[in-house]
């Protein structure tokens, strides 16, 4: 099945050519020199749009810590369970950040697949696609449009990140899986308790299976926890990446990253959906 991308100014399908890609409005975009293509429109210059690059470097040094293989291990067995078997297919992940999952996915994944990762930020699309050559990686505004074909998308991955419940409807294919990750009001929870990260809210699950509600029936839940020690260093990354590293004041993020080692609890709930409500002749 090929990849349908479209154009974020028209929406017409767009085409690869060396080094761009064009739509028949001729509307371009350049693929980087690191080989990820950047979708999004009027760009104000000097503007941060999604994670900073400090954020990227401490969340690429935490997971190649191996601290959340175990997360991404259960995305990938939860995936294999329902996908189709021996089906070619589209695999989108939505807020990829750096790239990480959706790169364990595809080592993981015996299966032939058009992977594509999808964030607001320029740099984690840079610092994705340096590490994962094989992967198209699209700077793109995912509130807007998720710059897809309809039906097009065979498994969509949402890991931490904003969900775009009509967008992921649009692009899902008939029958297509949705799988959401969130963190669990625990996870954390040793470092929540000193007042240095912001707190998970309790109805968090609820508020997403609602969400999709009108166009995905959930079909498989797990919840995932298991203990972190980590190292000092290890401990700064991961305040470093989380969205309280805006959040925290300096004292209280001294003050954790001070510490020598830590045992902190993992925790994760991950919740898989199929496409409903499609009919057979679409």
């Amino acid at each position: 099945m090929p990849l349908m991308l479209l154009c974020p100014i028209c929406a017409a399908p767009l085409l690869r050519e060396p080094r761009i890609l064009r739509c028949p409005n001729r509307h371009t975009f350049d693929v980087a020199r690191e080989g990820y293509v950047n979708l999004l429109l009027e760009q104000k210059a000097g503007r941060v749009l999604g994670d900073s690059k400090e954020m990227l470097r401490d969340r690429r040094a935490f997971l190649e810590g191996d601290f959340y293989k175990p997360l991404s291990d259960a995305v990938t067995r939860l995936a294999e369970s329902h996908l189709s078997v021996g089906a070619e297919c589209v695999i989108l992940d939505v807020g990829c950040g750096e790239g990480y999952y959706l790169g364990q996915l595809q080592h993981q994944l015996d299966r032939e697949c058009h992977y594509v990762g999808m964030d607001i930020s320029k740099e984690a699309a840079r610092l994705a696609a340096r590490k994962y050559p094989d992967i198209l990686f699209l700077v793109a505004d995912t509130w807007q449009s998720l710059l897809l074909g309809d039906q097009s998308v065979h498994l969509l991955i949402n890991i931490f990140a904003p969900r775009n419940a009509a967008e992921f409807a649009r692009v899902s294919a008939r029958e297509g899986l949705l799988l959401v990750v969130i963190p669990c009001p625990e996870h954390l929870g040793e470092l929540r308790e000193e007042g240095g990260l912001i707190e998970i809210e309790e109805n968090k699950e609820q508020r997403v299976v609602e969400q999709m509600a009108e166009s995905f029936d959930l079909v498989a839940r797990k919840v995932l926890r298991y203990p972190m020690h980590l190292s000092q260093d290890a401990l700064g990354d991961l305040i470093g990446m989380t969205p309280s590293a805006r959040h925290t004041s300096e004292e209280a993020r001294r003050g954790l990253e001070a510490r020598v080692e830590q045992q902190v609890t993992a925790a994760f709930t991950l919740l898989l959906f199929r496409r409903t409500g499609l009919s057979q002749s679409l």
